[in-house]
């Protein structure tokens, strides 16, 4: 009986000759020298020998019909609205200029914060500060607060609610930032506790927009807890 040639991976000769002249793939050469795909890696690291990327592996092999049909049928079973569709090249150029990061002009902003939106009101507004912003509220941010909002105060109501976010239960912990001190009115001369609530910094960004819905959120929540 003949017998079986034995081959080591750790043969420089031989393991160039596989993977670079023969070029094979890393898992046949592993099936044929009996080690693990790891070991043929390690080796090919160790002889400096440059490995292929996984189209160069592919080039050159051709796929069956029945592959090709495979992928077909799961594209369109993604539901990918854009499958069998081409880019106009309107379309086109205007994905080319929004890679590029060209400045927009007025009309195109118009376009966008219309489409994004759906709202007649914020039309131009996209990118705008101040009273040209959708979400300028006439300076309500630079209001002073009451006097008694001070840090200790503010320390108070962060224990009263367990020092966590009321929204989303997450802990300063967690979060490793202390909790911020929500007014639900907006009215930052209300410092009535029953008005204040705390948050992480996250939902505090949320409650930014929306606000008439988060002032109904947080009383109802309220409402429930007195009863």
């Amino acid at each position: 009986m003949g017998r079986h040639k034995i081959v080591n991976v750790s043969n420089k000769d031989w393991l160039y000759e596989q993977y670079v002249i023969f070029r094979k793939s890393m898992n046949n050469i592993a099936i044929e020298a009996n080690c693990a795909l790891s070991t043929v890696a390690k080796w090919l690291k160790i002889y400096d020998i440059p490995t292929r990327s996984i189209s160069e592996a592919n080039k050159g092999k051709k796929h069956t019909e029945e592959f090709k049909q495979h992928l077909s049928e799961l594209r369109k079973g993604s539901g990918n609205p854009m499958y069998g569709k081409h880019l106009s090249q309107k379309t086109k150029l205007l994905l080319s200029d929004i890679r590029k990061h060209i400045p927009r002009n007025e009309e195109w902003c118009k376009n966008i914060s219309k489409s994004l939106s759906g709202n007649p009101k914020n039309i131009g507004t996209l990118g705008k500060k101040g009273p040209l912003s959708a979400t300028w509220k006439g300076g309500k941010s630079f209001e002073p607060y009451c006097n008694m909002f001070n840090e200790s105060f503010k320390e108070w109501i962060r224990n009263k609610f367990n020092r966590k976010c009321y929204i989303c239960g997450r802990s300063e912990n967690i979060n490793n930032k202390k909790l911020c001190v929500h007014h639900i009115d907006y009215n930052k001369k209300n410092c009535n506790p029953d008005n204040l609530t705390t948050l992480c910094r996250s939902c505090h960004i949320k409650t930014n927009f929306n606000r008439e819905n988060w002032i109904e959120y947080f009383k109802n929540k309220f409402i429930c807890l007195k009863k």
